[in-house]
C-alpha cells in the first residue's frame, strides 16, 4: 500500500511540476490578451492564503477562481499595450 501511495503522489508531483510553468505562461498571456497585467495572476494566487479564517479563506478562494475564469472568458477588444490582436 505504501508503494502505491508513493507512486500516486510521485506521479501527481511530476504532473504538477510539468504543468506549473505552462499554466502560468498561458494565464499571463490570456490576461495580456484582454489588456490586464500579469500581476493579476499573482494577486489571484496569493489572495486566498493571506486570510487566517478558514471560512473566509474558502470564500476568497472561490471568489478568486470566478474572477480568474471571468478574465479567461473575456473577449479581446483589439490591440492593447501588450501587442496587436492575433486571430
Amino acid at each position: 500500500m505504501a508503494i502505491l501511495s508513493y507512486l500516486l503522489t510521485s506521479w501527481f508531483g511530476m504532473a504538477v511540476i510539468i504543468t506549473f510553468i505552462p499554466q502560468i505562461t498561458l494565464s499571463v498571456r490570456r490576461l495580456h490578451d484582454i489588456g490586464k497585467s500579469g500581476w493579476w495572476y499573482v494577486g489571484l494566487q496569493i489572495a486566498p492564503s493571506l486570510l487566517p479564517n478558514f471560512f473566509i479563506f474558502q470564500f476568497i478562494a472561490i471568489l478568486t477562481l470566478f474572477i480568474f475564469l471571468y478574465f479567461m472568458a473575456m473577449e479581446s477588444e483589439g490591440d492593447n499595450k501588450y501587442g496587436p490582436l492575433k486571430n
